[in-house]
């Protein structure tokens, strides 16, 4: 299905967790008869007894906490609202704005990208499967097991070169030990018209680092909560002349299995 020539529009607002271990101690009292200590045994002098000695206080276990925000990093989730005050403070934080895996992200720092600009005969579609063995292929179901399937899909062919741009949408349900509040990712992959490639996204900056991913240098966004996907998560990477980036809220070990379904070799 076609649509109208658009401009492919890059923008969006957009560590590790700790958790607390408590001990438990196990006493034992062993004595001979009622008000008397062991007997010692035959021909040797009984042992001397001695008066015990208190243990010394030991200090109790402090929180761990957020060097950035000073929130907890092991939150009680039973609470109402809880995750609010990790979203506040994480949005309270700068902002990004520099060269970091080869690309330039920073607000305003890749307004927009406009494929139509050198494309013949520019074609708008809304399914995925138009992308199978381009460069900028999607996957046509969720990677991770018992996801959504993709929607808000969209992708630009020329005429000559196939697809240059596709975007779409990946939504997990709520899945106990892996994503234990759901997530939710914005894919985008196009054709880079011009060196250095530049995308416009609002990232904390605290929480940017370069990673490998896939066998290339990617700068990931860690959520403040990284197993619990809480805060702002995004991949960004150029390899091959292709801009991807994913944005959204989904734990850490899960956008990085997302990533390498999407730049490996193989893609469901």
């Amino acid at each position: 299905m076609t649509m109208s020539r658009a401009r492919v529009v890059i923008g969006a607002a957009l560590a590790a967790l700790v958790l607390g271990a408590a001990g438990f101690a196990l006493g034992r009292q062993i004595g001979g008869e009622e008000g008397s200590p062991p007997a010692a045994a035959a021909g040797t002098p009984a042992a001397p007894t001695s008066t015990p000695t208190a243990a010394a206080p030991t200090a109790t276990p402090t929180a761990a906490v957020d060097p950035h925000t000073g929130l907890s990093l092991d939150p009680d989730t039973s609470k109402p609202f809880w995750a609010d005050p990790y979203h506040e403070a994480d949005l309270r934080l700068p902002r990004f704005d520099g060269v970091i895996a080869g690309v330039h992200i920073g607000p305003g720092a890749g307004d927009f990208y406009d494929p139509t600009a050198w494309c013949d005969d520019p074609a708008w579609y809304s399914e995925l499967s138009v992308t199978r063995g381009s460069r900028v292929e999607l996957p046509l179901v969720h990677p991770i097991p018992g996801g959504f399937p993709p929607h808000a899909i969209y992708v630009l062919s020329c005429s000559g070169r196939g697809p240059v741009a596709a975007g779409a949408s990946y939504s997990l349900p709520v899945i106990p030990g892996l994503a234990p509040f759901g997530g939710a990712l914005s894919v985008n992959r196009v054709v880079v018209d011009r060196e250095p490639p530049a995308v416009s996204l609002h990232l904390p900056a605290p929480r940017v680092r370069e990673m490998e991913v896939a066998g290339a240098p990617a700068a990931v966004a860690v959520p403040i909560l990284p197993d619990l996907g809480v805060g702002i998560t995004a991949l960004v990477t150029y390899r091959d002349g292709v801009l991807t980036w994913m944005q959204g809220n989904m734990p850490l070990p899960l956008l990085l299995q997302f990533a390498e379904a999407i730049l490996g070799e193989t893609r469901p």
